[in-house]
């Protein structure tokens, strides 16, 4: 089997890359494939001339099949074991799968083919240097002293491939987006999403909807130097998605609440604040741990997702029982279609000194967010204010991130467009985008009431 061969093609090829799987503890991957064949690589050598492997071509597809190997080539320069290998006996259901995958790839685009072999290789690197190190036993300590020595550079490798991927995708219409989703998937779920807490989390969705408050929590959390997961790797990309520009945005975002929360309620007494889409409400519990609200105050949390309200009233519990004798807090569980139609909770809801929201817009199409805006407006006070928070179009990088892997969809806005959704309000004293002083991936409109 050391003899090295020149492979018979009869049909085309196209550079694929596809996990494949002898046996569960033996995978490799696909290089190129064909009707007839393909040229795979492992990490150790194969030792058997024929096998039986599993080939995974999608997220719904996978053949079944044993193959013969042709010719084999060990790749010195980077330990690698190549192999040439044609299909005996492909069963006429493998065939028909088979072939339909190769039609699709072939409208895959060359330079994103490559890019993502080459992310899924670093990966793979980067997995097998941390696996080594935590072969040796470390302590958590040197763990983690291992990881912050290593993260900067590998992070800056992360961020490019997402940034050289969106490039190549973002233009794509519907089907061809689609299409190159699921290869990126196929080829990177392995070592981004099915082994990492937050990243599954995310991917699953286990609550129905992407960034609910479990979401939200991961990433307050896990941001900076704190750690989540069994092993390095674990480790380093869980805070690697708690770190990206967008994660980073969320952090502002929640402190940029805390200090307008603030600012309202040391400008008069008795203060209603209105949270739309309240979810963890960690702005509110951080300020109750912080004992900076002093003065009477009653916030009112909306949130269609009653799991939401219920993690705040036991973080309250166990946490702050103590420190919420001059808060009231009013748990309204409707969605935003209930605030447009529903007058009880409308009129329930008046004469709020502060309204804000800060992860809806990025999910309402424009008609209802229009109408969204100007029903929240109604319900200020005047010399009072309504601050929205839209995802930004300008800055959003490592959407082949989040979106294509996490399938974390959002409607980004440009300044224009955020504007032109509140054209139907009036006697507006002031309007203005808040500037906030490190993470740009969400605008914030601020709306005072005359």
């Amino acid at each position: 089997m050391g003899k090295l061969t020149t492979e018979n093609r009869q049909f085309p090829r196209i550079n694929a890359t596809f996990p494949i799987h002898i046996t569960p503890e033996f995978l490799g991957k696909t290089v190129d494939l064909s009707e007839t064949g393909l040229r795979l690589v492992f990490d150790k050598p194969l030792l058997l001339s024929k096998a039986q492997a599993k080939i995974e071509l999608s997220p719904e597809e996978s053949i079944d099949t044993e193959f013969k190997v042709i010719w084999n080539k060990h790749l010195v320069s980077d330990g690698k074991f190549t192999y040439g290998a044609c299909f005996v006996r492909l069963k006429e259901k493998d065939i028909n799968i088979l072939g339909r995958v190769l039609e699709r790839s072939k409208l895959l685009d060359e330079r994103f083919v490559k890019v993502t072999a080459e992310f899924r290789d670093y990966l793979t690197s980067i997995k097998n240097k941390f696996n080594h190190f935590d072969a040796k036993g470390p302590s958590e300590k040197d763990e983690v002293s291992f990881i912050e020595s290593e993260k900067t550079g590998i992070f800056k490798r992360l961020d490019f491939y997402f940034h050289t991927t969106w490039e190549i995708v973002k233009g794509f219409d519907k089907d061809a987006y689609k299409l190159h989703k699921r290869y990126y998937q196929k080829n990177l779920d392995p070592l981004l999403i099915d082994p990492i807490e937050i990243n599954r989390y995310i991917r699953q969705k286990p609550l129905g909807y992407s960034g609910d408050f479990v979401t939200m929590n991961y990433i307050y959390d896990y941001h900076k130097g704190n750690y989540l997961g069994d092993s390095p790797y674990e480790k380093l990309i869980n805070n690697y998605t708690c770190n990206i520009p967008f994660s980073g945005s969320n952090i502002t975002r929640k402190e940029f609440f805390k200090k307008k929360i603030l600012e309202k309620i040391n400008q008069k007494e008795n203060v209603r604040i209105l949270s739309v889409g309240s979810g963890p409400s960690r702005e509110l519990l951080e300020l109750l741990k912080e004992g900076k609200i002093r003065k009477k105050v009653m916030f009112h949390c909306l949130d269609s997702d009653r799991r939401a309200s219920e993690y705040i009233r036991s973080e309250i519990k166990s946490e702050y029982s103590n420190k919420v004798s001059i808060v009231g807090i009013n748990f309204l569980n409707y969605n935003m279609v209930d605030i447009l139609k529903n007058r009880k909770l409308t009129n329930e809801l008046m004469n709020q000194d502060l309204i804000y929201a800060g992860g809806i817009f990025d999910y309402l199409k424009d008609h209802v967010a229009s109408r969204l805006i100007k029903q929240l407006y109604l319900l200020l006070n005047k010399d009072s204010f309504l601050i929205i928070c839209n995802a930004s179009s300008e800055f959003c990088s490592h959407r082949a991130y989040y979106e294509m892997l996490g399938e974390w969809v959002m409607l980004y806005r440009t300044k224009e467009e955020i504007l032109a959704l509140t054209r139907s309000l009036s006697n507006v004293a002031e309007i203005k985008f808040e500037h906030v002083s490190e993470g740009n991936n969400y605008f914030y409109l601020s709306i005072l009431k005359s």
